[in-house]
């Protein structure tokens, strides 16, 4: 996750929308003013569910920058860990499961060939 959200703040191509109540709930009243003005109507109340763009940055001095940057990176993380999972489980079972099956074939195939031969016998 961490190789990805490098890729994607050196990148300068995403972003995130975030409420500036949740913004200032990390930074305070100060702060969001200071790094977000657009808030201002969320705090004057004349917009109360006000929201900002939010540039993700790992490497930002705001803490809102860095939030942003986990929560970009994190779906892709997601699925990258899913897919190496599915694969990794796949290669280790596959073995298993083909293994026992072809024994059992072969007991069986066996077991057929013991019969019919123990029947010519008679």
């Amino acid at each position: 996750m961490i190789i990805s959200v490098n890729i994607f703040s050196s990148m300068h191509a995403f972003f995130a929308v975030y409420p500036c109540e949740q913004i200032n709930s990390v930074l305070g009243e100060k702060g969001t003013l200071k790094y977000y003005p657009g808030c201002a109507p969320y705090y004057d109340g004349s917009v109360t569910d006000q929201r900002v763009i939010v540039t993700p940055n790992f490497n930002g001095a705001d803490p809102m920058e860095i939030a942003a940057a986990l929560g970009t990176a994190f779906g892709t993380a997601g699925w990258l860990a899913f897919w190496i999972h599915a694969i990794i489980v796949e290669v280790y079972v596959s073995p298993l499961t083909s293994s026992s099956c072809h024994s059992d074939e072969d007991q069986n195939a066996d077991k057929r060939t013991t019969a019919s031969h123990d029947s010519r016998r008679v």
